[in-house]
């Protein structure tokens, strides 16, 4: 079974902070500034003009806090379901869940919403699925393309072509051998990053939903959405004379930078393209209306 917690840092309920530290009858008891957990409580209020849901995108100490409610929920569950560290994963919010005793995956599946709800969390159900054991999962490739993110070298302090050029070749690797898989946020905003995210994206015009435009390519068509903050777009083709359409029109290889407040629906011709999104703390948004036509 695999399952994806919904909007996991936007829905984190800051009073479940303590609850993970300290245990949610002890801390609904003890509410006092005196212990450390409602002390955090406190503090991320007061970042967010008193609100008590989300965690703000983009710094890691939301990271760390994230992981402290998510840790108290796979404490919940292990005790739920008797199961062992070998039984279960947990990459941030995405989770992969087997049952040594032949538990069905309905009843694992009821289980991890039973804890998140512990939390005040909730499950994606439109990423949450059961598969047989037989099934070969799509797990553990975020690992994979994370070992290979380039780091600045020690003497220059720059990341070097030869790194990247590394990196883009094991991601391409990755993008063949899930093609059923094409975004995945790879990079949280960090102080590193300059606070900008990395997500990659792969798109294929030979795909099945593709379609003719006005002048007969083969083009396939992401999803519509918009950037508060705008965006910067490397797009490295996987075929030649692959391209990307951004709002500067088609761009083969190199870069595009969508201004802050722009909206489009991205669009790939001419065979297969990795692109890598910087997002200014992370924001993208798909809550816009897609045109008509």
């Amino acid at each position: 079974m695999v399952a994806d917690v919904r909007a996991f840092f936007h829905s984190i309920y800051t009073h479940a902070i303590p609850w993970a530290i300290h245990g949610k009858e002890f801390a609904k008891r003890h509410r006092g500034p005196a212990h450390y957990g409602n002390l955090i409580d406190l503090l991320c209020r007061n970042a967010q003009d008193g609100q008590t849901t989300g965690l703000p995108v983009g710094p890691d100490t939301s990271r760390l806090i994230a992981e402290v409610v998510a840790s108290a929920v796979d404490t919940h569950l292990q005790q739920r379901l008797k199961i062992g560290s070998r039984d279960a994963s947990r990459y941030i919010d995405d989770y992969t869940l087997s049952s040594p005793d032949g538990a069905d995956g309905e009843e694992l599946l009821a289980a991890l919403r039973q804890s998140m709800a512990v939390f005040e969390l909730e499950l994606n159900s439109e990423k949450s699925a059961i598969f047989p054991t037989s099934h070969r999962q799509n797990i553990g490739w975020q690992q994979a393309v994370l070992r290979h993110l380039p780091r600045p070298s020690p003497s220059s302090g720059r990341i070097e072509t030869s790194a990247l050029q590394h990196f883009l070749y094991q991601l391409g690797r990755v993008c063949v051998a899930h093609p059923d898989i094409n975004r995945s946020r790879i990079v949280e905003p960090t102080a590193e990053t300059f606070q900008f995210s990395i997500t990659a994206v792969y798109m294929n015009s030979a795909a099945p939903r593709r379609f003719k435009d006005e002048d007969d390519h083969e083009v396939l068509r992401g999803q519509y959405h918009g950037h508060p903050y705008g965006e910067i777009n490397l797009v490295v083709p996987l075929d030649a004379g692959a391209e990307l359409k951004g709002l500067q029109g088609w761009q083969g290889p190199g870069w595009t930078a969508p201004e802050p407040g722009s909206r489009h629906f991205p669009e790939v011709r001419g065979g297969a393209v990795i692109a890598l999104f910087y997002l200014p703390a992370g924001r993208i948004s798909y809550d816009f209306k897609a045109p008509a036509g």
